[in-house]
């Protein structure tokens, strides 16, 4: 598993802030801290199923079941695409991109330097793009 900080500005109805990101090549999916979410003022899905999370060590999540979701434009390297987001407690992570990021876009990366080629990461709420039109 590799891992790379990131600063990634993240666009909503509300404000544009510049949050922290964990790149995770162990992560399964995209996950965001209940606490970032609530910041960001964007909406979540309940899941049908509530899903079960462990941490690398092994432990259940602190959090418990994950329950909900939310949906997040990913814009990369002149790409896009609507991707979701699981809440849950990330401790001092505010955001993880995992497995469904590394698919869509196939970043070139250079885990030696801790690097993300080919440009920068921007999220938006699915609102801010409606109300950038307006």
């Amino acid at each position: 598993m590799n891992t790379i900080n990131l600063s990634i500005p993240v666009h909503t109805a509300r404000a544009t802030a510049e949050q922290t990101a964990l790149l995770d090549s162990g992560a399964t999916e995209n996950f965001i801290s209940f606490r970032t979410w609530k910041g960001l003022g964007i909406g979540r899905q309940e899941l049908d199923e509530p899903i079960t999370v462990h941490n690398v060590d092994g432990t259940e999540n602190k959090r418990g079941k994950i329950t909900h979701y939310c949906w997040l434009r990913v814009l990369y390297n002149g790409e896009q695409k609507l991707q979701r987001f699981f809440l849950t407690s990330l401790e001092k992570d505010r955001m993880i991109l995992g497995y469904p990021f590394l698919r869509e876009f196939n970043p070139q990366i250079n885990w030696n330097k801790g690097k993300l080629q080919g440009g920068k990461v921007e999220l938006q709420s699915i609102k801010f793009r409606y109300l950038r039109r307006l």
